[in-house]
């Protein structure tokens, strides 16, 4: 039964394997699995606290950069699982009454998640297959990057944000209403490439990161 929890963990961790390598990660699963004794199956083991373990438990914790390649995956794993939801259109918002506006407020897709990453786990994520396992580094302070994940059909979708951009997704998934909005992100709106909120939430709709609003 052991060798199964570790074969799971193996599967909902591909980038901590190939950064650790087979060894290093080998041993941490068994130290997780001994962690949770009340898992007598694949189905009650918690590896959604990888992350925390990593972070807390010596000797992983003097490698913060595998405790956020654990958070980035597990977090790639609950998006593809999330429920099924039709997004919102921008032609639905261009419809919209202009004193709509004032009370809008969106509710994002069951699937969106949003990260704050010290290091550049979503870059060395994806050269995962490319390199010998143990020979992944995921050490580097966070650059640009957009990839995705999964099969031909369903594929699970991340990418940098600005800041702005960050500003106005926390809004939205707290309900703000759209004046809120553009109160959460006007200090970003400096210089001559600032973007609207206009222009940003259309960009966040057309990606269908939404399934829904209320007036």
């Amino acid at each position: 039964m052991r060798s199964a929890l570790i074969e799971a963990l193996t599967t909902d961790y591909p980038g901590l394997m190939a950064d650790g390598g087979s060894g290093d990660f080998d041993h941490m699963a068994r130290a997780y699995v001994s962690a949770h004794p009340s898992a007598p199956s694949v189905d009650t083991l918690v590896r959604k606290d990888v992350a925390d373990f990593l972070g807390a438990t010596p000797p992983y914790s003097r490698t913060p950069a595998a405790a956020e390649m654990a958070r980035f995956e597990w977090a790639l794993g609950e998006t593809f699982d999330s429920p099924d939801a039709t997004p919102v259109t921008a032609d639905a918002l261009v419809a919209l009454p202009p004193e709509a506006w004032e009370t809008l407020a969106f509710t994002p897709l069951p699937s969106l998640r949003r990260l704050t990453l010290e290091f550049d786990v979503p870059q060395a994520w994806q050269r995962r297959k490319e390199v010998e396992p143990g020979n992944l580094r995921s050490n580097a302070p966070p650059g640009p990057c957009a990839g995705r994940s999964g099969g031909p059909s369903w594929v699970s979708n991340f990418r940098s944000l600005d800041e702005d951009d960050a500003a106005l997704l926390d809004a939205l998934a707290d309900g703000r209403t759209f004046p809120e909005l553009c109160e959460a992100i006007a200090p970003y709106r400096r210089g001559a490439g600032a973007r609207p909120p206009a222009s940003l939430l259309r960009a966040w709709v057309e990606g269908g990161l939404f399934a829904g609003f209320r007036r």
